[in-house]
C-alpha cells in the first residue's frame, strides 16, 4: 500500500442478494486493485441480505485482512444484523461504530465530497427511484 492510500466507504441501499451481490464483489475488488487502505460497508440502508450477500461480505473481510487492509461494517437494521448471526459470521465482521456519528452529519447527495457516480449499470445515488429489487452502492473515500 502506498503512503497516500485512502479509505473508502460503500453505502449499500436496498437488497443485497444473489442477483446484486456481484456488483458489490466487483466494486470491492476494484478498490483493492487501487490499493486502498481500508473499506467500510455502511449497511444502514440495506433492507435485505441473503446468504450470497453475506458470503461476499465475509469473504472480502478475510481477503482484505490478508492483504493488509482494514475492513469494517456500519451495522444495519435488526433483520440484516440477524442474518449475519444466523449465518454464524457476525463475530468475524468488525463493526465501526464511530463512523455512524460521522456519517449522520454528511449530506445524502454525496459521500466524502465525491459526486454520485454509476457503477456497472447500477445507480450509485440515494435516489429512491431505482429498479425494484436492485441494490445501490454509494461510494466515497476519505
Amino acid at each position: 500500500m502506498s503512503a497516500g492510500a485512502r479509505r473508502h466507504t460503500l453505502s449499500l441501499i436496498g437488497e443485497l442478494d444473489q442477483r446484486t451481490a456481484r456488483v458489490l464483489d466487483a466494486e470491492i475488488e476494484r478498490l483493492c486493485e487501487e490499493d486502498v487502505a481500508g473499506i467500510t460497508l455502511d449497511l444502514r440502508e440495506l433492507t435485505y441480505i441473503d446468504s450470497t450477500g453475506i458470503a461476499v461480505i465475509a469473504i472480502h473481510c478475510q481477503l482484505c485482512r490478508k492483504r493488509g487492509r482494514d475492513f469494517a461494517l456500519i451495522p444495519g437494521s435488526r433483520s440484516v444484523n440477524r442474518a449475519f448471526g444466523r449465518a454464524g459470521v457476525s463475530h468475524l465482521l468488525p463493526v465501526q461504530e464511530d463512523e455512524i456519528l460521522i456519517r449522520r452529519s454528511r449530506p445524502r447527495c454525496s459521500v466524502e465530497g465525491e459526486p454520485v457516480k454509476s457503477l456497472g449499470g447500477w445507480l450509485l445515488s440515494p435516489s429512491p427511484a431505482t429498479a425494484q429489487g436492485s441494490a445501490e452502492v454509494q461510494r466515497g473515500s476519505s
